[in-house]
């Protein structure tokens, strides 16, 4: 069965949209998919924030942060901050973006602190703030191929050091969507994302099932073997 047929919500939503004659830019899209909670679950980031969906992120990011020496973490997008409120980040300042600014209005008020704050970002063109860290979870698969290479493009050119990304290893092709929409991609393959070649840019893949996420440190010339850390298929 084809994985996007497995998600709990209408994986092809905004490109229906669309050949109904109703095209959103991003901003709008995720407003949409934020009031209308598009993608379902008790947080509107929708059911891969769920504590199941997040339990090995939040389980192996304490870890992570440790032995990265990560004192700024950038989280976009960081949607609701529902799951991330409950990781502990040994000491780390977080900074959580996202395009939708209600969201972070609400994250403002509940749960921002002297080492929190949350900025309106768009991650495929806004200048990123320099970052140890920048957690990109399930992102790239509600991107077009074109919002994608942007995105990806954008995060070369910040001062961030590591990336981990959310990925499908040995997908059998990297299909192209709507933004908004879902399906999942494989970040390591060497077939090609919309004419940006996914191969050499990123650390290949750790695992051959499930949803990898990976880190690349930009400043290396070689890539550096890291574990990698796991989170579930989304539901």
């Amino acid at each position: 069965m084809n994985r996007r047929d497995l998600v709990g919500f209408d994986p092809e939503h905004f490109r229906k949209e669309q050949v109904r004659g109703r095209a959103l830019d991003p901003l709008r899209t995720f407003q949409e998919v934020f009031r209308a909670n598009l993608w379902g679950g008790d947080s509107r980031s929708g059911l891969g924030a769920s504590r199941d969906q997040t339990a090995a992120i939040r389980a192996a990011i304490p870890a992570l942060c440790e032995r990265l020496g990560v004192r700024r973490l950038l989280d976009v997008p960081c949607g609701d901050f529902s799951w991330m409120a409950e990781v502990d980040l040994r000491g780390a300042a977080y900074v959580g973006a996202d395009i939708v600014a209600e969201i972070l209005d609400q994250n403002r008020e509940r749960y921002a602190r002297h080492d929190r704050q949350f900025l309106q970002l768009d991650l495929t063109r806004s200048v990123l703030p320099a970052a140890d860290l920048l957690l990109c979870r399930d992102c790239l698969v509600h991107l077009s191929h074109a919002h994608a290479r942007a995105a990806l493009a954008n995060i070369a050119r910040s001062e961030i050091s590591w990336l981990l990304t959310t990925t499908f290893p040995h997908e059998p092709i990297n299909v192209d969507i709507v933004t908004g929409d879902w399906r999942p991609i494989d970040r390591t393959c060497s077939r090609r994302l919309g004419g940006a070649p996914c191969s050499g840019s990123f650390a290949g893949p750790r695992s051959a099932t499930g949803t990898e996420l990976r880190l690349r440190h930009r400043a290396q010339e070689r890539t550096r073997q890291e574990p990698s850390a796991h989170a579930p298929l989304r539901s």
